[in-house]
């Protein structure tokens, strides 16, 4: 003889459900501040001479609202700090928020991209020339460097 039918089906409270899946998960709010906060430490601002410099920087950079930042250097070959700006997902704009350079950097003054590597703390070409949320540095077109300090826009 078969067993009753209530013997052969699982019970609904032993039947374990799969987890249930959100269908919908916002996007976190990525921020590189760290690690332009490491590269102000360890590679822009390293050393006693700008420990002054670094404390005004750092403090910028924890005042801002913003989430993305970026470095701003002189030229490809020394790439000696100049500024830390505020990046405008929205408008793909750049705002100084600390140093000397343009206030605003529209995205035809960008010369070259890099992205910062903690791991060799060091500076490395990104090999494109559209502004992404990887980009941790540039610098801006020689053109738009003035002797006296004075800047285009």
């Amino acid at each position: 003889p078969c067993p009753p039918s209530s013997a052969r089906r699982p019970s609904p409270k032993t039947t374990p459900r799969p987890p249930a899946l959100p269908l919908f998960v916002p996007p976190s709010a990525k921020s590189n501040m760290k690690v332009i906060c490491n590269a102000l430490s360890w590679t822009c601002l390293s050393g006693v001479p700008d420990k002054p410099n670094l404390q005004l920087a750092l403090q910028a950079v924890s005042e801002s609202p913003a989430q993305q930042y970026c470095v701003l250097f002189r030229d490809d070959i020394a790439k000696k700090f100049r500024a830390i700006y505020n990046v405008d997902t929205e408008t793909s704009k750049l705002i100084r928020i600390f140093g000397k350079g343009p206030k605003i950097i529209l995205p035809p003054m960008i010369a070259t991209l890099y992205k910062y590597d903690s791991g060799s703390r060091s500076f490395s070409k990104i090999p494109t020339l559209t502004f992404s949320l990887a980009v941790d540095g540039i610098t801006i077109k020689n053109e738009l460097w003035r002797k006296a300090g004075v800047f285009p826009c």
